[in-house]
């Protein structure tokens, strides 16, 4: 049995969401830090941190909704191992 677009579409949306300001939750003091010790201005440190925080974001949500459903198709076979 398949998820209709709307849903799928949905869970994409809100896994890309949560994703994302969990790894801002990390990139932010990370960018901080480089603002305060020079290495990088307060405009470049936000961008890297937000570069980063979208593609690492993406990259885990195609990830987990493209994957092959291993466990759920064991279960409609009736397999228990």
């Amino acid at each position: 049995m398949s998820w209709p677009i709307r849903m799928r579409a949905m869970s994409f949306a809100i896994t890309l969401v949560i994703v994302t300001l969990e790894v801002v939750v990390v990139a932010f003091p990370i960018a901080a830090i480089a603002w305060l010790a020079g290495l990088a201005t307060a405009a470049n440190a936000g961008v890297v941190a937000l570069i980063v925080a979208l593609s690492y974001a993406g990259a885990i949500a195609i990830y987990t909704h493209l994957s092959p459903l291993g466990i759920q198709r064991r279960a409609l076979d009736g397999d228990s191992s």
